[in-house]
């Protein structure tokens, strides 16, 4: 088969759905400008490669299998964007229809301690340096976003939703 081209278009934020990244052409961590950019190219090239309409959809589609091995690699790549520098991961990730949910919704949604650790460790990614700095690239998603996260990172890998109690009185 041929070799695709190395001459494809960059990937814009507008291909993602995304708007300008906090940090672009460089950031505090000492990235240069562009650095991003092959990152942000094979993040949104993957889907339409694998025959999705995006890949946010494609990874929503593998994140139903029941094959824990998929799911872990899937939050492995999620974390892998919401890592990189700028906002452009955490948008690309957190404004994909159902993402924010299928993230905050609880350890419940796993069955193994190890799914349940990748899906914990792409908030943690999400709210690395917590802070203002979070809060700012988090915001960017929409609002309220900032919250839904810190509180999952801060209730940790293994929390699970509760329900509200209950109260039976006789009739």
């Amino acid at each position: 088969p041929p070799a695709p081209s190395a001459a494809a278009a960059p990937a814009s934020d507008a291909d993602m759905g995304v708007g300008d990244g906090v940090g672009e052409g460089g950031d505090a961590r000492g990235s240069a400008p562009g650095d991003d950019d092959a990152a942000r190219r094979l993040f949104v090239g993957l889907g339409p490669a694998c025959r999705a309409a995006s890949t946010m959809a494609l990874v929503g589609a593998l994140l139903k299998q029941p094959f824990d091995d998929v799911r872990i690699a899937c939050y492995a790549l999620l974390e892998a964007a919401c890592a990189q520098p700028g906002a452009w991961g955490v948008r690309a990730v957190l404004s994909a229809p159902g993402a924010l949910e299928q993230l905050t919704s609880g350890a419940d949604s796993e069955s193994t301690a190890d799914a349940k650790v990748a899906k914990f460790a792409v908030l943690q990614a999400a709210w690395a340096g917590g802070g203002d700095a979070a809060v700012a690239r988090l915001s960017s998603v929409g609002a309220g976003v900032a919250a839904r996260v810190r509180e999952r990172v801060l209730a940790g890998p293994y929390a699970v939703r509760t329900a509200a109690p209950t109260v039976m009185t006789e009739a």
